[in-house]
């Protein structure tokens, strides 16, 4: 995070609080998961609203579609690690720690947060769009920017 706004939006989210009042039952593993998957959403959504990556189009594209492809089970489509920003690298531990034991039915059911918030980005006045609509599709009210 580069604004200082967005670094007081992100210390104000407290997102460790509110997964452990959402998730009281859970476990200290599955609490952390959970914090850093909402961590994430609100970094990339951060980066490719307002940061270095949003800036360029073509790059917000190519990045969401290297992200899609991690959360479809692909892999970061042969792109090397030295070549992949952060929060691909980032998302990649995610979907790993995510994934192993879950069934492929319930891996398609849970990536459809995560697209929707990645498409929302890589197609303009999508985000907006999403946004202004409610019911399935539209990303909860905790992925979207606070």
């Amino acid at each position: 995070m580069h604004r200082d706004s967005a670094r007081e939006r992100f210390e104000q989210a407290d997102f460790g609080a509110f997964v452990g009042m959402v998730y009281p039952t859970a476990d200290g593993k599955n609490l952390e998961l959970v914090a850093d998957w909402f961590v994430w959403l609100f970094l990339v959504d951060d980066q490719l609203d307002d940061g270095h990556l949003g800036r360029s189009p073509e790059r917000v594209r190519d990045v969401v579609a290297v992200m899609r492809s991690v959360i479809e089970g692909n892999g970061t489509g042969g792109v090397p690690d030295e070549e992949l920003p952060a929060a691909v690298v980032a998302l990649v531990d995610l979907w790993e720690r995510t994934t192993p034991t879950a069934a492929p039915h319930w891996r398609a059911r849970f990536c459809r947060v995560p697209a929707a918030v990645l498409d929302a980005h890589a197609v303009p006045g999508r985000d907006a769009e999403l946004d202004a609509r409610p019911g399935p599709g539209r990303p909860p009210a905790t992925t979207r920017p606070m």
